[in-house]
């Protein structure tokens, strides 16, 4: 189109129709950068299937069997514990490590996150616990789980000791009921002594008061303190012990393992929030122009950057899964193909949103613009304001 043979007045009303043409793709371009914007800063940029991560760990004691001297028994007991996982996942985002990176105590988050995953696992946690000791090492696999929690949660709102004595008395009743053990024998009758001395303790170091969490957390301690010291009587306080235990070699150095990893959250931080505010001042610069008169906008920044999470937590480690996967075949394969697979993200929101601004802008965008271009040229040349 030769805009040299076109009246002024036309080429003013050209470039006014383009510009209008414009205004839903600012609109668009909005949206997708607030959508984009706000999912690096609020959805998981990391997400772990602890079902999934639990299989992979299954897989890995299976895979021991014949090489491993651990016994069938320990070997049932974590696999159960891994599946117990199932359904739960543990998250990641930009608000999480904004908190940990401003935690006086580094540790203190990564305990409290631990903690929360023990709350979902200590069903399965403690019935096994009690099967393994009541049941000579038995499976939990016929054992009615929720039946067995219940009547142990039962001895939380006990108020009395004839309460108390009733509540261990049906949890007994229950254990014998789903292990085959005879009521009238001594197996039971050891069972009641040993429940009434958990329960007894638990209320000994928990302010007079009987918790199942309490329960796991003061035997736990217990064992790492060798019976001394103060327990642990929650689950946050358990992992923040287990991790800065001065005693252990090896605690001391979870610890501090876990304490070094964590400052790499600052900078992970630093990056998505550097690449959110960048979408940020994109929508900005979008919703700024619908309203102006020029309504063309300067996308590179984003163009440049905006895809840098999705490549690296979404892209890469689908890559990493492929090549490990045929590289190391085998069950060792497999085993890391279940573990990388347990790995997902978000960002593939922001990545979406990318993908998107870019095909507005080949197929759309730009050719307006370049004739917006030609029309302003044209005007220029003859000394007009566009």
């Amino acid at each position: 189109m030769n805009y040299r043979e076109f009246p002024t007045g036309q080429l003013l009303a050209e470039n006014a129709k383009r510009q209008n043409r414009l205004l839903p793709l600012n609109l668009i371009v909005f949206a997708l950068a607030i959508v984009a914007a706000f999912s690096l800063l609020f959805a998981p940029i990391v997400s772990v299937d602890m079902g999934a991560l639990g299989k992979a760990l299954t897989q890995a004691v299976d895979s021991t069997s014949s090489s491993s001297g651990s016994s069938s028994e320990s070997k049932e007991f974590v696999k159960v514990i891994f599946e117990s996982l199932d359904g739960v996942s543990y998250d990641i985002t930009a608000v999480d490590m904004l908190n940990s990176v401003t935690a006086a105590d580094k540790s203190a988050a990564f305990s409290e996150d631990v903690g929360e995953l023990m709350e979902k696992m200590e069903k399965t946690i403690v019935v096994t616990v009690l099967v393994g000791a009541f049941g000579s090492g038995g499976s939990t696999k016929d054992v009615d789980v929720d039946k067995v929690y219940s009547k142990l949660k039962a001895l939380e709102s006990v108020s009395s000791q004839t309460e108390k004595q009733t509540a261990v008395t049906a949890l007994a009743d229950a254990m014998c009921e789903e292990l085959n053990i005879s009521k009238n024998g001594d197996d039971r009758a050891n069972m009641v002594e040993q429940i009434n001395t958990l329960y007894d303790d638990t209320v000994a170091d928990n302010n007079g008061k009987f918790t199942v969490e309490a329960c796991i957390c003061i035997q736990v301690s217990k064992g790492l303190d060798n019976g001394s010291g103060t327990p642990a009587t929650t689950y946050d306080a358990l992992i923040s012990k287990l991790l800065n235990d001065s005693s252990s070699s090896s605690s001391s150095s979870a610890g501090a393992t876990v304490t070094d990893a964590l400052k790499y959250d600052k900078y992970m931080l630093i990056a998505i929030a550097v690449i959110a505010l960048l979408w940020l001042v994109l929508a900005i610069f979008a919703l700024v122009h619908a309203f102006t008169k020029n309504r063309r906008f300067t996308m590179w920044y984003v163009k440049l950057f905006g895809f840098l999470p999705c490549l690296l937590f979404g892209v890469l480690p689908l890559v990493a899964k492929g090549l490990f996967v045929g590289l190391v075949g085998g069950e060792a394969g497999a085993v890391i193909g279940t573990l990388l697979g347990a790995i997902s993200t978000l960002t593939w929101i922001s990545g979406s949103c990318y993908i998107l601004l870019w095909l507005l802008s080949i197929f759309y965008a730009f050719p307006i613009k370049r004739k917006i271009r030609k029309v302003n040229k044209e005007l220029k040349f003859r000394g007009v304001d566009a």
